[in-house]
């Protein structure tokens, strides 16, 4: 178990909320958001706290599990996703290797 009042994590998640508020793109790559992993979820939603923070913004998930699965736990973080279609969603059901090589085209 995880002792969140280290001083390590004290530096670590303020930095990590920072910058997915300023992000537009987020990459999730093989993890599937489980509804136990509380605080890691709640750092994801910073990516957009409100319907207005999420305008533009772009989640990637990248993962061999079902995406409906998926897509649910994303509802859950993005309670307003189904209403408003932000952030966007973007699934690949796959290897990492093999979603850089579809998008680089191979190179």
């Amino acid at each position: 178990m995880q002792d969140y009042d280290e001083p390590y994590f004290h530096q670590v998640f303020p930095k990590a909320v920072r910058l997915l508020r300023e992000t537009d793109v987020l990459v999730v790559v093989g993890y599937s958001m489980p509804q136990e992993d509380s605080l890691v979820r709640f750092i994801l939603r910073q990516l957009a706290e409100s319907p207005h923070d999420a305008r533009g913004k772009h989640v990637f998930v990248i993962d061999t599990k079902n995406h409906a699965t998926i897509k649910s736990r994303l509802e859950e973080m993005f309670f307003y996703l189904p209403r408003i279609g932000w952030p966007r969603e973007h699934y690949y059901s796959g290897r990492f290797e093999d979603f850089c090589a579809q998008v680089t085209g191979g190179a």
